[in-house]
């Protein structure tokens, strides 16, 4: 085997390893939350998430790495940060009669 072949092979562990560590690393992480959880009784709206997708690994494009300030929220942990399509939540809520400067954080 060559050099750049066993080089290949030690990648292809170590990142088999990476991924069974982080997962059992979340899996910690995840009886931790729901153990405080109920500790403080804590509530879908007390927490927020910055985002309901994964990060890529990759950039999809030149700006992904880039965090913008939230500017429209709700109660609910919902956000918007008043780029892009305006959100399924936002759009219900403005087709309802809300105000859009109603949800400005």
């Amino acid at each position: 085997m060559s050099e750049y072949q066993r080089l290949i092979t030690q990648i292809q562990d170590l990142q088999k390893k990476a991924e069974a560590a982080r997962e059992g690393e979340r899996l910690a992480a995840i009886a931790t939350i729901n153990s405080l959880v109920g500790v403080f009784a804590l509530q879908p709206a007390d927490i927020k998430f910055s985002s309901t997708r994964r990060a890529s690994a990759k950039p999809s494009h030149a700006n992904s790495g880039k965090k913008v300030a939230m500017k429209y929220a709700d109660s609910h942990g919902h956000g918007w940060s008043g780029r892009g399509k305006q959100p399924r939540w936002l759009t219900d809520e403005v087709s309802k009669g809300a105000a859009l400067e109603s949800f400005r954080i």
